[in-house]
Parts: C-alpha cells; structure tokens; sequence
C-alpha cells in the first residue's frame, strides 16, 4: 500500500524493532503480560521482521533499497528507568551529562555490530522513477 500511494522518486523511512538485538529477542520471548505490568513495555508489541526479511519484502513490493543502518544504541531498559530517576531527581547538569552519554553510543552505529547493538532497523527506500504502479 505504500508503494501505491507513493509518488515516482518518493523516499520511505521505516523503522522496525531489530530482533537480532539480543534484549529485544530476550524481550519477544517473554511473556507480554507481566512486561506490561512492570512498564517495561506499554503496549502490545506484535511480529516484526529482521533486516534481511525487511529489504526482501521492500524489494519485493518494488522499492528500491537505499540504505540501512541500525538506531538507538543504549540498553533500552536500563536507560528508560535511569532517564526517569533522573527527571525527577537529578540536577540539569546531570541530566545534560546523561544525555550526552546516550547520544556517544549512537556511535555504535559506525561499527560492523551495528546490528547488534541497535534497538531498531532503520531502511531508507524509494519507489523508482517512471513508475506508477507495481
């Protein structure tokens, strides 16, 4: 359905959870309902696709694959509840720091573990000029 509506030359960014991440494929096989409640995730979370599953379904609905790359580097969980301690007791400073520190993992996006490391699959991909249909 994207790939009809898109314009010739239109670009997609689709972001998907990256099951070769190892605490998202910890986090797949546990079971939703005591996740949920302990807030570790707040919404149902469904299937997902693997980098290599993603680019083929892209392809195979006609878009051309540009780019991939993983995101979001630092352990989800662990920076979720620290980012919410210190929101309600650290000081600007503190809270500058950490920031700071989250965005030097984002660095981990240059290394050949990118997919590993990262808590997403990002694709960047773009429906072919001269076609307006599949």
């Amino acid at each position: 359905e994207l790939f009809r509506v898109m314009r010739p030359g239109g670009r997609l960014i689709i972001t998907l959870d990256n099951p070769g991440n190892p605490l998202v494929a910890l986090r797949n096989i546990l079971p939703y309902r005591p996740l949920n409640r302990l807030g570790i995730v707040p919404y149902y979370i469904g299937a997902t696709f693997g980098l290599p599953q993603m680019i083929f379904q892209l392809k195979r609905s006609g878009f051309h694959v540009v780019k991939t790359t993983s995101v979001m580097h630092c352990p989800r969980v662990l920076a979720v509840v620290l980012s919410f301690i210190l929101e309600r007791f650290g000081t600007p400073s503190v809270q500058k720091r950490y920031l700071k520190f989250l965005m030097y993992l984002e660095k981990l996006e240059k290394w050949p573990m990118r997919y590993l490391t990262g808590y997403f699959i990002a694709v960047l991909a773009e429906k072919p000029k001269g076609l307006n249909r599949k």
